[in-house]
């Protein structure tokens, strides 16, 4: 067993290398003969509304769905950070002001865009998917007074069809499934939570024992909207949509460090979860607290992260992959992100056109 868990490792890190080499080779895959006809390859245009600037990508990995079903206005307007008094989430009797954590955001973004490092009322956590040159990308931070964390999306007409101003993950994604990215993704995740919580109460083994952050959508209320148009999308020829180019998902902070005795069974625990919710959460161990649970002998599973995962790596969810362990779970994203990549036949390519994940 020892010895097919470092083989696994290794080809990991080989098929790893090879994917490391794609800034390398995409433009290479781009050169076509002058005399290919492309008027049928899945198109992507996007400009900022009123201007008469657009931008085009062409490629046979482009889906309908993430660019245009992902993106959900009236659900996202009711989820909208509220204006008034907001109890603290393990502080009863204690509110903070939506009126100033808008505020707040709103001279975050000012700062932001003035290509600052350092911000007034927030502290980075994680940024290494965002550009600040381009100001494109995913932010993570965390209120300095506040038991908030706040996922800030934002791009430009450019680079949300160009995955290349990001990092690695983002090229990746973009191959894997059907030209999503971040941005896109983010639009899934309150959404994705109130299943979750849906589908915690329906399940025998996990009810009373999920715990999840309240989550709200912002966005400035001045800022260009995106308009992105869709062709060869065969029966979505056509298409067309406004997002917003900059927005933030808003979310409790939850105060929790897995329990001690739970260290050792943690990975077998989230991994059973996912399994069972059909991979609709990502199973990355850091996105997972457990936690002692007062009236069940066992964890209770905290979880911080709620995006919908088979959007960001193109899984089916009607016939979900399962996993053994977390080792399998990462051969098959690098196997899958390889195969999408390079060794796709027209009659994938054709059939990934009309895929659906929702």
């Amino acid at each position: 067993m020892l010895y097919d868990m470092k083989r696994k490792k290794k080809t990991v890190i080989i098929i790893m290398l090879l994917l490391f080499t794609l800034p390398i080779l995409e433009p290479l895959q781009a050169a076509r003969s002058p005399f290919r006809i492309t008027n049928n390859i899945p198109t992507i245009i996007t400009r900022y509304e009123n201007s008469s600037t657009s931008f085009v990508q062409q490629d046979s990995h482009i889906q309908y769905y993430p660019f245009f079903q992902t993106y959900d206005k009236d659900f996202l307007d009711k989820h909208t950070l509220p204006d008034e008094l907001i109890e603290y989430r393990f502080k009863k009797n204690t509110y903070f002001s939506g009126k100033q954590l808008q505020n707040d955001l709103a001279q975050l973004v000012i700062e932001i865009k003035a290509k600052k490092t350092k911000y007034t009322s927030f502290k980075i956590i994680q940024n290494k998917n965002f550009n600040r040159k381009m100001i494109c990308g995913l932010i993570i931070l965390k209120h300095k007074k506040l038991p908030i964390i706040v996922k800030l999306f934002a791009e430009t007409p450019k680079t949300l069809i160009y995955p290349r101003h990001k990092g690695i993950d983002p090229l990746c994604f973009f191959y894997m499934a059907g030209g999503v990215n971040r941005h896109f993704a983010g639009f899934t995740r309150i959404k994705n939570k109130e299943y979750i919580e849906h589908w915690a109460t329906t399940h025998v083994e996990w009810k009373n024992r999920i715990l999840l952050p309240r989550k709200w959508f912002w966005a400035p209320e001045i800022q260009p909207s995106i308009i992105i148009e869709g062709h060869n999308l065969q029966e979505h020829n056509n298409a067309c949509i406004k997002i917003p180019s900059l927005y933030a998902i808003i979310a409790d902070y939850l105060p929790f460090k897995t329990a001690p005795e739970y260290r050792s069974v943690k990975k077998n625990i989230i991994m059973k979860l996912c399994n069972d919710i059909k991979l609709y959460i990502d199973p990355h161990e850091t996105n997972f607290f457990l936690i002692k649970n007062p009236t069940n002998r066992l964890p209770t599973v905290a979880i911080v992260d709620t995006e919908h995962f088979p959007t960001m790596v193109g899984i089916n969810t009607v016939q979900p992959p399962q996993f053994k362990n977390h080792i399998d779970w990462l051969m098959f994203l690098v196997n899958k992100c390889f195969h999408d990549m390079y060794l796709r036949t027209k009659s994938m390519r054709q059939h990934a056109r009309n895929k659906q994940l929702l």
